[in-house]
């Protein structure tokens, strides 16, 4: 797994979190009862920057080192934007 580079915001530390998304079961669409997945992101600890949700903790740390390069938007929106 990649390592995480500082905030480029601030400069702080950078950590990666992982939370259940909303705790729940569900049954899913082959009718298996399934948990909500867990979802990863990547937070400054001091100005608390962070990234979108994702399923993948290597996909949440390519975010989170690929801001403020080659032309990524710093602040990378999380949601589709509105027409």
């Amino acid at each position: 797994m990649d390592e995480l580079e500082l905030c480029p915001f601030c400069g702080g530390l950078a950590h990666l979190a992982c939370t259940q998304c909303c705790n729940q079961i569900y049954i899913g669409t082959d009718g298996v009862v399934k948990e909500t997945p867990l979802i990863y992101r990547v937070f400054c600890e001091d100005c608390l920057a962070q990234t979108c949700q994702h399923e993948e903790p290597k996909d949440a740390i390519k975010a989170w080192n690929m801001r403020g390069k080659d032309g990524y938007r710093r602040y990378p929106r999380c949601v589709k934007e509105r027409h």
